[in-house]
């Protein structure tokens, strides 16, 4: 009994997994210890990964079609302790859940109902206050019904006040709530920097419009149709439900690590912008065009300009010289470019300047170099 479970559990995997990337193979990713009882080993996104890198092992039953059945609970790999508890009803969520902080105190509880939060769920801070209670309905938007600042205060209470919190596209939203929905202008900022990315207004839980406070080249400041900023709780275990092969120890560490530079890094940049710089070259290559060299080029050719830490071009490369030493002569005409940063340090950069013979078009990517010596290593334990 206990080697057909198992197997029978490994032939599910593979009917609803999603196979990309450098995948962990099955058999580093589930455990069995009895006729019924089996561990599964998750990244902290709860994706399926090998023991080995797993920050996170889930504990439970398993019915004969494979089906979680009764308590779940996962545990943190570093430390043993409890990350979260479920009750499952042959493989559906529901029943009593709790989530909590790595020192043991409550993060969230409430209750699922075939296989969606439901009710009022409760949350806390670290630290063991109370931080915010949520309303799951049957139908329709979360409802906030009270919120706590992390210094204790009560900011919201019986659905009417202010909150801050996360949303469904990452960024960190406050503003007034009314009858337990957004009301009024709420502003949108960045998770890490904190800095403003948009402002929406809202009728009594209604989107009316938003805009973008700095928005990128060619993209509307203005929208109508689709809010950014709907409150969310993050939940990444519901994701294991799905049972999705992770990537391998080595795959995940570089991920996370590129993560990690993502946040930091600041990529060379132009004070005109990368669009309108774009177009000064390509209006001064026209007058190239009608020459020799210009017309046996292949389809498409790269240059590619190194830059210093202080923004300066040191060093210039293509397969086509003539192209390079245009490349050359005309960036040395148009306005000068900042250095990549990481970690607020300028590093050094480059400009891939890649013409399209056939269209007549460059197109101008930025881009950073790091030394081995400069690259972080991501915790893969930090949540919650």
């Amino acid at each position: 009994m206990k080697y057909f479970l198992f197997f029978s559990f490994i032939s599910w995997f593979l009917s609803i997994s999603v196979c990309y990337g450098q995948l962990v193979s099955l058999d580093q990713c589930a455990q069995t210890f009895s006729n019924d009882s089996i561990a599964l080993y998750f990244n902290r996104e709860y994706y399926l990964t090998s023991k080995e890198c797993a920050v996170i092992k889930r504990v439970g039953r398993i019915n004969d079609k494979s089906n979680f059945i009764g308590t779940v609970s996962d545990y943190r790999t570093n430390t043993g302790n409890l990350l979260a508890q479920f009750t499952y009803d042959s493989g559906i969520l529901n029943g009593p859940a709790a989530l909590y902080f790595s020192r043991g105190h409550l993060a969230a509880q409430g209750q699922f109902v075939q296989g969606k939060q439901s009710g009022d769920w409760k949350y806390w801070y670290a630290n063991g206050q109370p931080r915010q209670v949520l309303r799951f309905p049957v139908a329709g938007p979360v409802r906030i019904l009270a919120y706590w600042d992390s210094t204790g205060q009560q900011q919201a209470i019986n659905g009417t006040g202010t909150w801050e919190g996360p949303t469904t596209t990452g960024l960190v939203a406050h503003g007034h709530i009314r009858l337990g929905l957004p009301n009024g202008n709420w502003v949108g900022q960045h998770k890490q920097s904190h800095l403003p990315i948009t402002t929406e207004l809202y009728d009594k839980g209604v989107f009316r419009r938003g805009r973008l406070i700095k928005p990128q080249a060619d993209q509307p400041a203005a929208y109508r149709y689709s809010p950014l900023l709907t409150p969310l709780e993050p939940a990444p275990f519901l994701r294991a439900d799905y049972m999705e092969l992770g990537y391998t120890c080595d795959e995940n560490h570089r991920r996370a690590q590129f993560q990690l530079i993502k946040t930091e890094f600041q990529l060379p940049s132009v004070k005109i912008g990368i669009v309108r710089y774009t177009n000064r070259l390509n209006q001064r290559l026209t007058r190239y065009r009608a020459t020799h060299w210009y017309s046996s080029m292949p389809p498409e050719v790269t240059v590619r300009c190194s830059l210093d830490q202080k923004g300066h071009f040191i060093n210039f490369e293509s397969e086509t010289s003539s192209l390079r030493e245009v490349i050359r002569s005309l960036v040395s005409s148009l306005p000068p470019w900042q250095p990549a940063h990481y970690q607020s340090q300028p590093v050094l950069g480059y400009l891939d300047i890649i013409l399209n013979t056939s269209t007549d078009k460059v197109r101008v990517k930025a881009a950073a170099r790091l030394l081995s010596s400069q690259l972080p290593e991501p915790n893969l334990a930090a949540w919650p």
